[in-house]
């Protein structure tokens, strides 16, 4: 059986792709295949991926280009590389980022260091272009967890931010993936920070060194490089929302380290401009909350501290139509 499966979604990044199948072709590791998927772009970047493992003799090597038949977006793309994966572990590579030559080696190591490791994560450096020098983001040039094996508290981990969203430079093992249904929600922008929570829900046991295997891009086509405000006041509402139903719909309504996380993530979401400028996303998400239950009102007052400031700030910000019903709500509860 193969050991690792690369997957590695195509569209549009004819500037970067070479360099990025290169750093692949140059790993030590060398039991591993490569699944590249051709989500239908309108540049040169199959016919680019074609006569690179052409002329490098790599369909021999495990290399194999799967289509859609249409654009489906990110998500489906690597989708359908976990679905046609034959490795034992799954790494997830960007079309437009590159890997250092013992990635892959190197988190293989780890992962198999001892028995039951379900995911290996290791250090990225980013690289951002020069007219997007003072975007505003995450940049994940640090991994503040420990090196070595991390066998306790992994949702906690990844809760207060101790290792990062991005669902590259992880090695995951395939098995793992497919007994909790792992995949990525289709259609949905910032899939990676709903897919790792998910993961996170379920992981027991995982490893991490601290070395640079990974160079990420953040450039004008990327999605950190988008600075469409709505956009991504939209997106996050929507992955917050398919938190709220996945905690749900997997009985985990009443752990608490979940619980306080979603509600800061809801208060930063709520109290920030950019969701105030967009209300009709507020409202959506206060509706989507109400009806789901996944608190009460005296259960969210009690559980979780420095409340309210939250709430009275949010009183003035909050749609009308939402205000009236909610905010008299919380003050005869919380009293």
């Amino acid at each position: 059986m193969t050991k690792v499966s690369i997957i590695i979604p195509i569209y549009n990044v004819a500037p970067f792709l070479e360099q990025c199948l290169d750093s692949v072709r140059n790993q030590t590791f060398k039991d591993y295949e490569v699944l590249l998927i051709d989500d239908c772009g309108t540049d040169e970047s199959i016919t680019i991926a074609e006569r690179f493992i052409h002329i490098h003799g790599l369909q021999e090597h495990g290399w194999r280009i799967l289509h859609h038949s249409h654009n489906r977006g990110l998500s489906a793309a690597r989708n359908t590389g976990m679905k046609a994966a034959l490795g034992e572990w799954i790494y997830f590579l960007d079309s437009d980022d590159y890997i250092s030559a013992d990635a892959i080696s190197s988190l293989y190591e780890i992962a198999t260091c001892e028995q039951d490791i379900e995911m290996a994560i290791g250090g990225i450096n980013t690289l951002v272009a020069e007219n997007l020098k003072n975007i505003n983001g995450r940049i994940w040039d640090y991994l503040p967890m420990q090196e070595g094996v991390c066998k306790q508290s992994v949702l906690n981990y990844f809760l207060d931010g101790s290792y990062y969203m991005m669902a590259c430079n992880k090695l995951i093992r395939t098995d793992f993936l497919r007994q909790h249904s792992l995949y990525f929600k289709e259609g949905l922008i910032h899939e990676d920070d709903l897919w790792s929570f998910c993961c996170a829900c379920w992981l027991k046991k995982i490893s991490v060194i601290h070395n640079q295997t990974y160079f990420y891009r953040i450039h004008d086509n990327s999605i950190m490089g988008d600075s469409r405000e709505k956009i991504h006041v939209f997106a996050k509402n929507s992955v917050l929302s398919e938190r709220i139903d996945y905690t749900l719909l997997n009985g985990l309504g009443y752990n608490k380290p979940i619980f306080i996380y979603i509600y800061f993530k809801l208060k930063g979401l709520l109290l920030s401009e950019s969701f105030v400028r967009h209300k009709e996303y507020v409202r959506d998400l206060f509706e989507k909350i109400h009806k789901t239950h996944f608190w009460t009102i005296r259960q969210l007052w009690h559980n979780v501290p420095a409340k309210r400031d939250f709430f009275y700030s949010v009183m003035f910000k909050l749609p009308i139509s939402i205000g009236v019903y909610f905010v008299p709500r919380i003050i005869r509860l919380c009293r």
